[in-house]
C-alpha cells in the first residue's frame, strides 16, 4: 500500500493519533488468526476496491471531511472495538517505539535533533510483536483502545496524587470529566481539555499546596526515571536546602543523573559533555529554569513533565 501522511499532536499516543491510518493499513495485513473471536481474517483480494479515500501520491484526504462540532460525537465515530494489536517501529533506527509514550517524547527520543527532518518515518506491524522491547499489548480481555485509554487515566491518578499528597483529588473526579479529558487527547481539543484541567492545575502559591511535582526524566531509550521532587516554589536557587528539593531543572538534572550534568564552581548546572542534549516539549529548556514554570507550562495531559536527555 502507498504510505500514508499524517500530522500527528504530539499530546496524543500513536494508537490514537494513527487509527485511521492503522484501520486502512490493516485492510493489507497478512491473514492472521483470531483467538478473540476464533475466527481467521482473510487478506483482501488484490482487485478488491478498499475504500481508501486516498489520492496517488498516497496523501491522505480524510482531513478534508467534515468533522462532528462534538466531540464526544467524533469520538464515538472513531472508536473501535476491534482495534487490532500493532506495534510502530522507527523506519531508520529500526527502533519499536513505546506505545504508552506520547508521541512528542517519542519525537525527541527518536528524532529531536536539528541534523533530522519531516517528515518522520515510521512502519507499522501487525505481526511479530515485540515484547522484549516494549510493553505488551494484549487485545485478549479489553482491547487496544481501552488498554491505552485506561494506561493514560492511571497516569494521569498518579500525577495527581503526587499533587496534592491525597487521592481524593482523583477519586473525585467524576466519570464525565474522565470521558471529556480523553476526548480531548483523541479530538485533539485543547479548550476541551482545558474545561476540566483548568482546576486539576490550579497555580500553587506555596510550597504545601504542591507536595511532589510529576516529573519523569528519560535519557535515551533507559526506562523512564521517577522520584520524588519537591520545589522551592519561592526561590530560583540552584541548589537544594531539603532532601529532593528542587528549584531550577539544573538542580535536578545534577541530583538524578550527574554522571551527565556537573556543577561549576559558581554553582550553576552544565552538562558534562557538549553533546549532551535536554529539551522538554521539543524545546531546549535553560537549566536555570523554575521547574514549576516548567511543569506548568510544558507538561503533557497526565499532568508529567516528560524531560528527554540523549546522550553521545
Amino acid at each position: 500500500p502507498p504510505p500514508i501522511h499524517i500530522m500527528v499532536s504530539r499530546q496524543t499516543y500513536f494508537h490514537v493519533g494513527l487509527q485511521d491510518a492503522v484501520m486502512r493499513l490493516y485492510k493489507f495485513a497478512p491473514p492472521v488468526l483470531s483467538f478473540r473471536n476464533m475466527t481467521i481474517r482473510n487478506e483482501p483480494d488484490p482487485g478488491e476496491d478498499s475504500g481508501d479515500d486516498m489520492d496517488g501520491t498516497g496523501l491522505s484526504t480524510a482531513e478534508s471531511t467534515t468533522e462532528s462540532s462534538n466531540p464526544a460525537e467524533s469520538l464515538s465515530k472513531t472508536t473501535t472495538p476491534d482495534y487490532p494489536v500493532c506495534w510502530f517501529e522507527d523506519e531508520e533506527t529500526h527502533i519499536a517505539l513505546r506505545w504508552h509514550l506520547f508521541v512528542g517524547v517519542l519525537y525527541d527520543l527518536n528524532l529531536g535533533s536539528a541534523d533530522k527532518k519531516v517528515p518522520w518515518k515510521i512502519r507499522l506491524h501487525f505481526s511479530g510483536y515485540p515484547n522484549s522491547q516494549i510493553l505488551p499489548l494484549d487485545d485478549s480481555s479489553d482491547g487496544v483502545w481501552t488498554t491505552v485509554e485506561r494506561t493514560f487515566k492511571n497516569s494521569l491518578k498518579q500525577a495527581l496524587f503526587l499533587q496534592y499528597g491525597s487521592s481524593k483529588v482523583a477519586m473525585g473526579m467524576t466519570k464525565q470529566s474522565h470521558e471529556r479529558i480523553w476526548d480531548s487527547i483523541v479530538t485533539s481539543n485543547y479548550q476541551l481539555y482545558q474545561q476540566v484541567n483548568s482546576d486539576l492545575q490550579a497555580e500553587p502559591k506555596t510550597d504545601n499546596e504542591l507536595r511532589f511535582l510529576p516529573v519523569r526524566l528519560l535519557v535515551d531509550a533507559k526506562p523512564p526515571i521517577q522520584r520524588p521532587c519537591r520545589v522551592c516554589i519561592d526561590t530560583m536557587a540552584g541548589t537544594a536546602e531539603k532532601e529532593n528539593t528542587f528549584g531550577t531543572l539544573g538542580s535536578l538534572l545534577q541530583c538524578w543523573i550527574p554522571q551527565f550534568f556537573v556543577s561549576d564552581p559558581d554553582g550553576s548546572v552544565k552538562p558534562e559533555s557538549s553533546s549532551t542534549v535536554w529539551a522538554a516539549q521539543g524545546i531546549k529548556i535553560p537549566l536555570s529554569s523554575n521547574l514549576v514554570d516548567l511543569w506548568r507550562c510544558l507538561c503533557h495531559p497526565d499532568h508529567f513533565l516528560y524531560i528527554v536527555i540523549r546522550t553521545p
